[in-house]
């Protein structure tokens, strides 16, 4: 669930200015601003998810947590941390041309970890046609 979570918040980080513009509503500009303050290291912390889910998710390396990670969920968790960490990563020279080109996709990759995230919540082993036992067998 932790991944998710970090999409969601990722996602609407990126795509803050294309909800803003859309849900007019004091407390949510509010939210952007403060949280935005803290947008790079939020972003790193994304990156560091989104690695290790895909890490994970390889089979490379297990990591005792549960992540719950998939291949759609990583993805879009890598992208948003290199957006959004981008101001802490500026010493790694090579991300600099990985940045740019998804710079022009901001929005559409932040509502893309959005969905990812939400979808993932609702669909993934919160409900029992996700679940290969059911959403009681992952209770126990």
């Amino acid at each position: 669930m932790l991944i998710q979570l970090a999409n969601i918040l990722g996602g609407a980080l990126l795509a803050a200015p294309f909800i803003i513009r859309y849900v007019t509503h004091t407390s949510i500009d509010s939210f952007f601003k403060r949280i935005s303050l803290y947008q790079a290291e939020i972003g790193v912390g994304v990156l560091l998810i989104g690695f290790l889910a895909l890490i994970e998710r390889l089979g490379i390396f297990f990591f005792n947590i549960n992540l719950g990670s998939s291949f759609p969920q990583a993805l879009p968790a890598i992208a948003v941390g290199l957006l959004l960490g981008y101001p802490l990563l500026k010493k790694f020279g090579f991300l600099e041309s990985i940045v740019s080109s998804l710079e022009r996709h901001k929005v559409a990759i932040g509502l893309a970890a959005i969905v990812v995230g939400v979808g993932s919540l609702l669909f993934g082993c919160v409900s029992p046609i996700g679940c290969p036992g059911g959403a009681i067998y992952y209770s126990i």
